[in-house]
């Protein structure tokens, strides 16, 4: 496949093609470029136009940074209620089709597509609609709550919303904020006890718990 993109790099005016010999091989095997579409809602026809634009330069993972506390564009099955107050409005949101479209036309320039979804930081657009509230207060150093912050989230949901994903065809990736958590008194006292930030195996159970 990268071989024939270097090919039709060297079509000239769609006909000729220079006597030219190429030995090469990637440097590195991760070869990624990332897109916020929290902070900056991208129209699928853009991401597509960046996927075209990864193609030609031979990346081959779309680190896709879906949602964050800014907004929440990511349209769940499971949570309908998060993109509907979470987006910016109803217009920017990503459909399940709209996934699978995104997922596909980068498989078939051989790339991957990978989604972050923050947890238990940059949780607040979008996790504030469920109900009963699953998020925590965050405090300060004086004991007192962080207005507009919104709080920390448990694992759970991501989870559950990590399996549409894989539904639609994206990797199941969970992206843990643990330096946004630090202000929570004695945080890393408590993660060195249980060696949570080499067990993300028990780290996970904690959260769903």
């Amino acid at each position: 496949m990268y071989a024939l993109e270097s090919f039709s790099q060297l079509v000239d005016r769609g006909t000729f093609v220079n006597g030219t010999t190429i030995v090469d091989h990637p440097r590195y095997q991760f070869r990624a470029t990332m897109i916020d579409t929290s902070r900056h809602y991208y129209p699928v026809e853009v991401i597509l136009q960046h996927i075209d634009a990864m193609s030609y330069s031979k990346f081959n993972v779309l680190h896709w940074h879906i949602v964050d506390s800014i907004s929440f564009p990511y349209q769940s099955i499971k949570f309908p209620e998060m993109s509907k107050q979470g987006a910016y409005s109803p217009d920017h949101v990503y459909t399940a089709d709209d996934i699978r479209q995104i997922v596909s036309y980068a498989m078939n320039r051989g790339i991957r597509v990978i989604p972050e979804f923050d947890t238990p930081g940059h949780v607040r657009e979008g996790y504030a609609a469920l109900d009963p509230p699953i998020l925590t207060t965050c405090y300060d150093s004086n004991g007192k709550p962080i207005e507009g912050v919104g709080g920390t989230g448990p694992l759970d949901v991501v989870s559950q919303i990590s399996e549409e994903e894989q539904a639609d065809g994206m990797e199941k990736h969970i992206y843990t904020r643990l330096k946004h958590i630090k202000t929570i008194k004695n945080i890393f006292f408590f993660f060195n006890s249980f060696s949570l930030f080499s067990n993300y195996v028990q780290l996970f159970t904690l959260y769903r718990h």
